[in-house]
Order: structure tokens, then sequence, then C-alpha cells
């Protein structure tokens, strides 16, 4: 209560939108981004990234997005450090053989329907299946992919994933073999996958609860900075 008065003193609902505009732009130039990725893709990806930490729901600082407007030819799987603020990778990644040839347009949160889901995930533990080292996920986001465990919709590297002849995954993740073995370890254990499509929208977006959570983190840091060490 006494950390949301000092945010509501400190900083005036007027200018919470602004200053947070300039953290998402500023953030977006440091992760070396522009003409790479859609501003207003990482926009979102970020706002719900802020929701769910905000919810605790998402404890790492590894976000990836799945830009699913570009082509499955396109390297279209950003893997970002919000901690170091880069870009650590940016790869190819097959969609589900029922969401469309090289462009994705069908996406579905229904099992047996082989398309990919969209919305905002979290990563878990890894296994070892049939495709190797593996990365289980929880579907967080309502009606795009809340079936994502039962559909069995996992991070996996697939021989088929080359720019040559990009083949078509079941509805999971799919890189390369060799990107899967560098990634999978780094994106695991409660870190954050968004993938978005035009015409996406989610509770996820809330762009009040984001600001609340970046105010808190800025006014905390502030005050630690101002108290000093213990």
């Amino acid at each position: 209560m006494l950390k949301s008065i000092l945010i509501t003193l400190l900083f005036p609902l007027t200018l919470l939108s602004q200053t947070y505009g300039e953290h998402i732009q500023t953030l977006y130039v440091d992760c070396g981004l522009e003409e790479k990725l859609s501003y207003k893709v990482f926009f979102n990806a970020i706002t719900g990234y802020y929701n769910l930490k905000y919810d605790q729901k998402v404890f790492g600082d590894k976000l990836v997005i799945v830009d699913f407007r570009q082509s499955s030819l396109e390297e279209r799987f950003y893997v970002i450090d919000l901690t170091t603020k880069k870009l650590l990778y940016k790869t190819l990644v097959s969609h589900g053989k029922n969401s469309g040839g090289n462009y994705a347009f069908q996406f579905s949160n229904k099992k047996g329907s082989y398309k990919s889901s969209l919305g905002f995930y979290i990563t878990t533990e890894t296994y070892d299946g049939c495709n190797g080292q593996s990365l289980y996920l929880t579907g967080v986001d309502d009606g795009y992919n809340t079936h994502t465990e039962e559909r069995l919709i996992v991070v996996h590297g697939a021989s088929y994933v080359k720019k040559e002849e990009m083949g078509r995954s079941k509805g999971c993740f799919a890189l390369s073999i060799e990107d899967a073995k560098i990634i999978i370890p780094i994106i695991k254990d409660g870190n954050c996958i968004f993938a978005y499509a035009t015409n996406y929208q989610s509770k996820y977006l809330n762009k009040d609860k984001a600001i609340k959570y970046y105010e808190e983190i800025k006014v905390g840091n502030a005050l630690k900075e101002l108290l000093g060490p213990n």
C-alpha cells in the first residue's frame, strides 16, 4: 500500500504512460531490434511480459518473440535478454503444418489441429524426447494456447528446419537441431515466449498493469539508491 501511494505521488497518471512509452522505445533500441523486429510487436511483448511479472507468473529475464507475420524462411524467433538488453539469437522456427505454407495464417488451441497457437507461454523444464532435448511450455493465454500441455506443444529441434527446405511441425516451435541445443538451456525454467500474429488481442496487453509493474521496479530501484546498502 505504501509503495502504491509513493508511486502515485511521484508519478502522476498523465506522466506514467509517457514514461512507459519512452522506456519501451529505449529498450527497443538498446536491444538492437531496429530494422529487425516490428516495434508494435515488441511493445506488445514487453507489455505482456510485464503483466506476467506483475502477476508473478514469470520469473526469468529472457523473452522470446515469435513473429508469425514473417515467412518461415525468415529468422523470426528472437531471444532477448532483458537484463543485459541484448538480442541473443535471431533464428528460424517452423510453424504447424495446418497453419499455412511459408506464412502461417491459421491458428488453433485444439488438440489434433496441427496448427500453431498464439499468445504468451511460460517455459518450464526440459526432457529428452524423440527430437533430443526439448522444452515443456505452459500456455497462459485464454482462448489461444491453454491446451498447450494437452497438445504436447513444446520447443524442440528438427532436421527439417532449414531455409532451403523448411518443413512443418505438428504445432510445436521447431528450431534447427543446432539452435535447439544452444537456445533451450537459455530459455528454460520460468522465462517467457510470445507468439504474435495480426488481430491478436489478450488480457495480458493491459498497459495499466504493465505501467504499474514498471514504475514499482523503478521506484524500488530509486529507493535502494537513496537508502544505500543495508
